[in-house]
């Protein structure tokens, strides 16, 4: 692929009047808020916005506070939905951003070797574009094999969420939004919430012959302090007041006490 123009707007815009061109253009919302009319539909747009625009589709942008923005044009961009209009968010650590100040820096420069190295760079928008792309399209494969994953390491004190994360070959961020998008909590909450919910059924089962201690252990804390403050915290009481609740309610089964939401 090659980057045909790419410029980062310095004035403020209110309104940028209806065109076309013959080829793919990315638009990177800089500053302000406002809205794209794309092919006769309407897409807001805030600082970090991402908007790819098929060729020879009619578009305008408006903003009653004004906005800024950039974009990128490439002779050849191999569609990431059809001819569709595609949106995307920079993430916590603008990668998008980054890439394409880079190659507007570079292009600036005028060396001899500026375009193909700018043309490089462009290759590493497109590949990030693509990434995103799939991880929106495959939310749920993703999060759901996350998932497991925690679910199998619920016991695993030596287990290293960061390094979990990592390993999906998304940018922590990123993965992080995506995840609470799919279950309305970040990833340690989440995991913090499997891991509580274990120790209160092993509390249900084994409070007479297991200490808090071992218990902490069997849920992945190493630090029984520390597992008794994160209890607290996701049920509300302390792991003795737990153990006293469930030793005073001897009416109560088991199983219904597992479906108590003690919190």
């Amino acid at each position: 692929m090659q980057i045909l123009f790419i410029n980062r707007a310095v004035q403020t815009f209110h309104h940028f009047p209806e065109h076309e061109h013959p080829y793919w253009e990315i638009l990177l919302t800089t500053a302000g808020t406002g809205y794209q009319m794309v092919g006769g539909k309407k897409y807001p747009f805030s600082p970090g916005k991402i908007i790819c625009i098929p060729p020879h589709t009619i578009h305008s942008s408006h903003s009653d506070g004004g906005f800024s923005d950039a974009c990128i044009m490439y002779d050849d961009f191999p569609p990431l939905n059809g001819n569709k209009v595609v949106e995307f968010q920079d993430d916590q650590d603008r990668h998008f951003t980054y890439l394409f100040d880079f190659a507007l820096e570079t292009i600036q420069k005028n060396s001899p070797n500026a375009r193909p190295l700018a043309n490089a760079i462009g290759d590493s928008i497109y590949e990030l574009l693509v990434s995103w792309h799939d991880v929106q399209n495959g939310n749920d494969s993703l999060i759901d094999d996350f998932k497991k994953t925690l679910i199998q390491n619920v016991g695993n004190s030596d287990f290293n969420l960061s390094d979990a994360i990592d390993r999906t070959g998304f940018c922590k961020g990123y993965f992080r939004r995506i995840f609470k998008e799919n279950t309305w909590e970040a990833p340690v909450q989440y995991f913090n919430h499997l891991r509580i919910e274990y120790a209160k059924r092993q509390f249900q089962q084994y409070s007479k012959v297991l200490t808090v201690k071992q218990i902490a252990a069997c849920a992945g804390f190493k630090d029984p302090y520390h597992f008794s403050k994160v209890f607290k915290k996701y049920t509300g009481t302390s792991p003795s007041e737990y153990i006293s609740y469930i030793e005073n309610t001897p009416q109560q089964t088991a199983e219904a006490i597992e479906k108590y939401d003690y919190r």
